[in-house]
């Protein structure tokens, strides 16, 4: 048994998973962009277009994640297009799931010996009145069970996670026919054991809302915890709009 005396870091982790109250849940996010975009401007009029295999725009989990979007872009400036009219710029939407991934976790728990619960006997001196021993009487007594930390010991679990993928792709529309060169992009990525990918969806669009049509220095992870006020607020737009 290997033991030995945690960090902060390795406390702080156990209590986390042992208690399972994680509430953090870290967002990754990559965001590219071009000149161009800067020329879109507020008010600009958007349409969305599926880019994930096997998913149409007719289709519920599409309009689903249509519908989170909007608040997002709205929010950037950009307004969906009126219906027969041309809109200033298109934006390709991959969302989905990835396939499985197992991961490995290494803990520390505490390792606690017991001690106790017998009877012991001994042998206690009579005495009389001057003091003397006259013999020796047997006496017994009950040791209660106490237990003590003995230390900590490494553990390893295996567990299996999915990642929620979310792309956007936005380009110009030149003309019904044209696109014009991808103008700015963003890839969010929330990694979790649940393949729910609906009650991730608020999480990722709230860390990356900012960085929609912008730019990051290579991938920023953005914690986001499941009382934050901006994703409290966001989830409660998203059920007065449903």
């Amino acid at each position: 048994m290997n033991y030995r005396i945690p960090t902060l870091v390795t406390l702080t982790a156990i209590v986390l998973f042992l208690s399972g109250c994680a509430t953090r849940y870290p967002v990754r996010v990559d965001a590219l962009s071009a000149g161009g975009s800067q020329s879109l401007g507020r008010g600009a009029t958007y349409e969305l277009v599926s880019d994930t295999p096997g998913v149409e725009e007719s289709e519920l989990f599409f309009k689903e994640v249509a519908r989170a979007l909007e608040p997002v872009l709205r929010n950037k400036g950009y307004s969906p297009a009126a219906e027969g009219s041309l809109p200033d710029f298109q934006i390709a939407v991959d969302a989905h799931l990835s396939e499985p991934i197992t991961e490995s976790q290494t803990y520390s728990e505490p390792v606690y010996s017991e001690f106790g619960g017998y009877m012991r006997s001994v042998r206690v001196p009579v005495v009389n009145a001057e003091g003397k021993v006259v013999r020796y009487a047997v006496s017994s007594y009950y040791v209660p069970r106490r237990s003590y930390h003995a230390g900590w010991v490494d553990q390893n679990r295996q567990y299996t996670v999915y990642d929620k993928i979310l792309r956007l792709s936005a380009r110009k529309i030149l003309d019904e026919k044209t696109l014009s060169d991808e103008i700015w992009a963003i890839t969010i990525q929330m990694r979790t054991e649940s393949t729910d990918y609906r009650s991730a969806l608020p999480y990722m669009l709230v860390a990356a809302g900012p960085y929609i049509g912008g730019h990051t220095d290579g991938e920023e992870v953005i914690t986001i915890t499941e009382d934050d006020d901006d994703l409290e607020a966001f989830k409660a737009k998203l059920a007065k709009d449903g």
